[in-house]
């Protein structure tokens, strides 16, 4: 599978949804961004599938003390085709705002981006590690 330049923006654009959705916690649109098996995993949560339950994830995670001052930085993405997929890997910093803005945390995504019957991507599989 050879990735045009046109996928490369598809799938930093998925990654900036991704960000976006999970800050405001919009749930569909959040769980939008995974296939209908899509799943993600979480050093601390565990494996989260399901369209349902990557939605709630995404509302509770807003809903948190704090949420509402953070907000996601995503940048580097790296891609890899494969033969069925093609795995990413990006970092992000969670970046909290207000008087004395501060970084709370530094993670690592890794993923595996399939195309959905309309073409578009979606994450198969995210995995996030904080490092910091």
């Amino acid at each position: 599978m050879a990735l045009t330049s046109e996928d490369r923006v598809a799938i930093e654009q998925l990654n900036v949804r991704y960000a976006h959705t999970t800050d405001q916690g919009d749930g569909e649109r959040f769980a939008a961004c995974f296939a209908p098996d899509g799943v993600f995993v979480s050093s601390r949560l565990g494996e989260i599938a399901g369209a349902e339950a990557l939605a709630d994830f995404a509302r509770t995670a807003a809903a948190a003390p704090g949420a509402q001052v953070r907000t996601h930085w995503v940048n580097t993405v790296l891609t890899d085709e494969r033969a069925d997929h093609v795995a990413g890997r990006c970092y992000a910093m969670v970046v909290e705002g207000g008087a004395q803005p501060r970084i709370v945390a530094s993670v690592v995504y890794e993923d595996e981006l399939v195309r959905n019957g309309d073409g578009d991507w979606r994450f198969r599989r995210r995995a996030v590690r904080i490092v910091g």
